[in-house]
């Protein structure tokens, strides 16, 4: 995944105008302007005379008035599945949200055209089907959940994007490594760009504790990372240092004990799995899949893996707590990180708010570690919840959504991704420049595997939900039992694409 212009868009943005103002403390004669916004992401006030520049090469339009709709999800209960990307009501004082409106204002004006959204509660993609199904035409793109959007690529219901007119894929603000995971057969029906923010939201990353690293006299592992020598054993080796018994009640494994590792879900065994530089599925030269699970390299991984997450005397997953946590199991892991209970935890962007706002010591953020240190990249997967955008079968005027997503991407680099990246992200809520450093460094490697958004015959699964819950290596075994039937799902899945007619 992309991400080299990423670093320098802060720099273009203040040229533009001052849109940073970050002062620890606001004087009481000084009106507060900063705020949570939809993300939960801590912002400040943007100056009015902040512009977007409208860099797409396209042609000068005006669509009469013409509405684009873009279709995508809110969750009442857990705000960081929302898509907060896409439309913004009004400037508000915060930084993203008044990034988002004033690009939008400025696609508006230039083409004379309105963008709108609607919402799903949690299943866009039912919402999807169902329009497409009706043959109505009420949404001109629209974001789905990636482990859900394989499904409805499968079924027909997105558009060839190679296909469509205006979308230029050889231009910066698309990800080349996106499109060559998600494509199938020489087409692609989803992808990402510089105009969606929920899957930069949802990479994962590591947070530890730099006051409990020092206390056990643990080498930065800021310049580990930097000398490539961040690897599963030696962070096998450290997380044993924080297993205590903390709650008293004389065994390991309660809520409130201590712990090397937490983890917010079993979903993070495989993120693991990717940082060791795994695949389940990959192309070969006809852009053809191909199961590639089942070798020496992952064996070895998952024999590491289970070691690192798996001993209940050391780490957890959230999951692991449910039903029996004093309250959401799902906060288990950030609970405990944040009360010093455990020295490193899984996360995700978009957590580092929610962090510093409940945490009194200073942390910091890291890669996945590596499988050895002959491995050339540190890797991260895309979550499953991170979302990919595609146009619906039905859309009777593919071109216009074409040239909206070609218009919102390109115009999206400097103003919404960086208020939100460089701005949120790096500087708000990375305390240190190391901390940016690292972010730089997760976000130059997301992996996107292709078994993840096509869910061929329960392959991912294994890697997602019966390792980490059963705790026994039986990688072996789970993967003779769905290997037939995978097969026959990836044969059904290609065969479905080529033959259709969009």
């Amino acid at each position: 995944m992309k991400y080299s212009a990423i670093s320098s868009c802060l720099s273009a943005v203040l040229l533009c105008a001052a849109l940073l103002s970050c002062g620890t403390e606001t004087p009481a004669d000084v009106p507060d302007t900063t705020s949570a916004d939809e993300t939960g992401v801590q912002i400040t006030a943007a100056p009015e005379e902040v512009k977007p520049v409208l860099r797409a090469d396209l042609p000068e339009t005006d669509f009469g008035g013409k509405t684009f709709t873009v279709l995508g999800r809110i969750n009442n209960s857990y705000d960081q599945f929302n898509n907060f990307e896409i439309y913004a009501e009004k400037e508000n004082g915060e930084v993203v949200n008044d990034a988002i409106f004033r690009r939008n204002t400025a696609i508006e004006d230039a083409y004379n055209v309105e963008i709108a959204q609607v919402l799903i509660g949690d299943e866009p993609h039912n919402e999807l089907q169902k329009s497409v199904d009706a043959g109505d035409h009420l949404y001109d793109t629209a974001f789905i959940d990636l482990w859900f959007v394989g499904p409805l690529i499968q079924k027909g219901y997105f558009l060839n994007l190679y296909d469509v007119e205006h979308i230029d894929f050889s231009k910066p603000w698309w990800n080349p490594g996106v499109n060559e995971a998600v494509s199938l057969c020489g087409k692609l029906y989803a992808t990402t760009s510089d105009f969606s923010l929920r899957d930069k939201s949802r990479a994962y990353i590591l947070m530890y504790n730099k006051e409990l690293t020092a206390r056990y006299d643990i080498p930065d592992p800021v310049q580990t990372v930097r000398d490539g020598k961040w690897t599963v054993d030696l962070v096998n080796e450290y997380i044993k240092y924080f297993s205590s018994d903390l709650d008293g009640d004389g065994k390991m494994g309660g809520e409130f004990d201590g712990f090397g590792l937490a983890m917010d879900s079993y979903i993070a065994f495989a993120s693991f799995t990717t940082g060791l530089d795994n695949t389940v599925i990959t192309k070969d030269a006809d852009d053809n899949p191909v199961i590639t699970m089942n070798n020496e390299h992952m064996a070895a991984s998952v024999e590491k893996i289970m070691t690192l997450t798996c001993d209940p005397t050391t780490a957890f997953f959230c999951n692991d707590f449910k039903g029996i946590a004093l309250g959401d199991h799902w906060m288990v892991a950030a609970d405990s990180f944040n009360a010093q209970r455990t020295w490193m935890s899984t996360s995700f962007p978009h957590m580092l708010q929610y962090c510093s706002q409940n945490t009194e010591f200073e942390y910091g953020v890291l890669p996945f570690p590596k499988l050895d240190e002959a491995q050339k990249d540190y890797i991260t997967m895309a979550d499953v919840y991170c979302m990919l955008f595609g146009i619906p079968a039905t859309t009777p005027d593919p071109a216009f959504s074409g040239f909206m997503l070609e218009a919102l991407s390109a115009a999206s680099t400097d103003t919404t991704l960086a208020a939100y990246y460089d701005i949120s992200c790096k500087t708000k809520y990375s305390y240190n420049p190391e901390s940016g450093e690292m972010l730089d460094l997760i976000f130059q490697n997301i992996r996107y595997d292709p078994a993840l958004i096509y869910d061929v015959g329960s392959l991912f699964d294994i890697i997602t939900e019966y390792l980490p819950k059963e705790k026994e290596n039986n990688f072996i075994s789970l993967y003779e039992k769905y290997e037939k039937n995978a097969q026959r799902s990836l044969d059904k899945l290609v065969t479905a694409i080529g033959e259709l007619e969009h």
